[in-house]
Formats: structure tokens, sequence, C-alpha cells
């Protein structure tokens, strides 16, 4: 009868809701990427990535982190509650189930449409050409249970990944530099090296009296490095002071600034070519 029908109607809409299909489409165009540019240094920028800021670039300029899945944590916990309250295998379980699926879509579309925004800026309308990164151990560092959400909300790799293929569209240059290299204790000024510096200080004073905020400190020093393995250049690093914290109070989280008092420790240097 007609109730019927309106029944099975609505069933076909909830289902063409529930269900996505995506095709993909290989197309050749025979169209060659553009030769890379010459590494230059004054239009080479450093990225540091982080949690607090997002992206960190070696002139100055900071992208706070738009945090989508912390955002839409209320939202996630409520729905996930209402699932785990639904009967197994009922309709309303389903329906719920795909409500939970559609937060984690937005999130992610919202996290992905960032990412292409912030890249289009570096590789489509800046002038630089040359970008330099970290090669980062993603899957070690989400490891690390205090940090692994506010990690994978990052989305480091993605955002690197993004950036490779339009550096290679727009003929730019993306230079990695290693690891293990500690481009947040080395001044980028004089090239001397902390030994200890702690995640909670976020300015330190190194002992030629440059006062370094962290995570620009490591930008620049990722610029430096990375020309340093591009241009065959070295980058010496200074005998490392022993520092001591001059108070207690600057190992405190939240304290932005500390000052070291250096005692000379024997000469040793690096070379990166």
């Amino acid at each position: 009868d007609h109730r019927d029908l309106h029944l099975s109607i609505r069933r076909q809409r909830q289902m063409c809701i529930r269900d996505r299909y995506y095709a993909s489409v290989l197309v050749e165009d025979d169209v060659e990427p553009p030769e890379p540019t010459a590494v230059v240094e004054a239009q080479t920028i450093g990225i540091d990535v982080g949690i607090e800021h997002l992206f960190n670039y070696s002139d100055g300029r900071k992208t706070e982190n738009p945090r989508f899945l912390t955002q839409t944590l209320p939202k996630l916990k409520v729905a996930q509650r209402k699932l785990c309250r639904k009967q197994k295998e009922s309709h309303n379980r389903a329906k719920q189930k795909h409500a939970v699926a559609r937060l984690h879509e937005k999130v992610a579309n919202q996290r992905l449409d960032f990412l292409h925004q912030e890249t289009s800026k570096l590789a489509d309308k800046s002038h630089a050409t040359s970008f330099g990164v970290e090669d980062l151990n993603i899957k070690g560092m989400v490891r690390n249970r205090k940090l692994s959400r506010a990690i994978s909300d990052c989305a480091w790799g993605k955002f690197l990944d993004i950036l490779a293929y339009k550096c290679l569209r727009n003929g730019k240059n993306l230079l990695k530099i290693g690891r293990f290299v500690a481009s947040s204790k080395i001044c980028h000024h004089c090239h001397s090296k902390v030994d200890q510096l702690p995640l909670s200080i976020r300015e330190w004073q190194c002992r030629c009296g440059a006062i370094n905020d962290r995570d620009i400190n490591a930008a620049c020093n990722i610029k430096l490095f990375a020309l340093a393995d591009a241009l065959g250049t070295s980058v010496t690093v200074k005998s490392s002071p022993i520092a001591k914290p001059i108070s207690v109070g600057a190992m405190a989280k939240g304290k932005k600034l500390s000052s070291y008092e250096s005692v000379e420790a024997p000469p040793i240097t690096t070379s990166v070519v």
C-alpha cells in the first residue's frame, strides 16, 4: 500500500546517504614537470612543524594549529556514547554508526582543506623557490601516549606529501635534512649547542646573548642545514657549553625564558656537507 511504498522510499534515501562511491580516473597528458630552479639562500625558507604552532618559518612567521579533532571531541564523545547504547545489529545502531563516521569525515575534510590552503601559499603563491624540512619519524612519535592524539591531529606526514608534489609541479625544491639534527638546541647565530633543552622551555638565551624562540630557531637551523646539504657548504657546530639553569624555576612548565651560564667544554666541531 501507500505506507509501505513510503517506508521503502525512505529506506532507499537513507541507504543513498549512507553509501558513497569514489572513482579514480588516470589520464596521461604528456606534460613533463618543469626543471627545478636553482637553490638560492635568499629564496629558501626553513619550516619547523609543531603542536602549539603547526608551522614555524625561518622568516619569523607562525601558523596556529586549528586542532580540528580537539574541537570536535565533545560531539564525538556524545555520538559514541549513543552508539554504545544501541542494540547490536539494529537499524538504529547502523544509523548512529553512520553519524559517528560523518563526524570523523568532517574532521578529515577540514584538515585536508587547511593543508591544501597552507601548501598552496608556499608552493603556488610565494616567491620562495626552496623549502627546508625535517625527515620526521612520525610512526615513532605517535608511540608517545601523551602526545599521540595531538600529533595525529597535526597530520605532519600529509603536509609533507602534499608540499612535495606541489613543489614538483611548480619546479620548486623540497630539501629534507636528517631526523637526528639537534635543530632546537643549536643557536642559529653563533652555532653553539646546549646539552639540555626541555620541551617546557620555549625561549632560551644563548651565551652569545641572543634570545632564541625555540621554534623559530629550529626553523632557521633547518634552513641552514638544508642549504649546506644542497650547496655543499659546511655548517659548523661550536663546542657545547655545559648548560646549567640559573634557577630551578626556569625549568618549570610554562616558563618562557631560561638563561644559561656557560662552562666551556672541550672544543668539538662537526661538519655537515
